[in-house]
């Protein structure tokens, strides 16, 4: 994380299909799911994959605008500014938000929520309703 902290998010059910996908059609052996170019570690910066997609989709992006375009998507699910917090990982200066451990099962409603909305945006289909448990 860029301040340094673990943070623990809940996969959506769109993240857990693809993981399972790389996994399957990994190489034998393989132990990275985005490996580097050379396959001996972990990919450290995605730049060429962005600029992939930007010349894709004709749109300049960055990965902090894909941080605040999550949290302009949980603002709009009627997330409280204090989770949207919790969720992108910001430090607080509040003592009081120091004492609150934060379980990533809290955040599973937003983070599926926002995958169903941009797998609407993607394959233009309806977000699924969540299960009601």
């Amino acid at each position: 994380t860029k301040n340094g902290t673990d943070h623990t998010v809940p996969m959506s059910a769109q993240v857990e299909v693809m993981l399972q996908r790389r996994h399957d059609d990994r190489d034998k052996g393989a132990i990275w799911v985005f490996p580097n170019k050379r396959k001996t570690g972990p990919l450290q910066e995605p730049r060429k994959q962005i600029e992939r997609l930007e010349q894709i989709t004709g749109v300049k992006f960055s990965c902090h605008d894909l941080r605040r375009t999550f949290a302009t998507l949980a603002e709009a699910h009627g997330i409280d500014h204090h989770s949207i917090k919790r969720a992108l990982n910001h430090k607080t200066q509040d003592i009081t938000d120091r004492y609150i451990q934060v379980r990533a099962e809290k955040m599973r409603n937003t983070f599926e929520a926002i995958a169903q909305e941009i797998v609407w945006w993607v394959y233009e289909e309806p977000p699924l309703m969540p299960k009601q448990e």
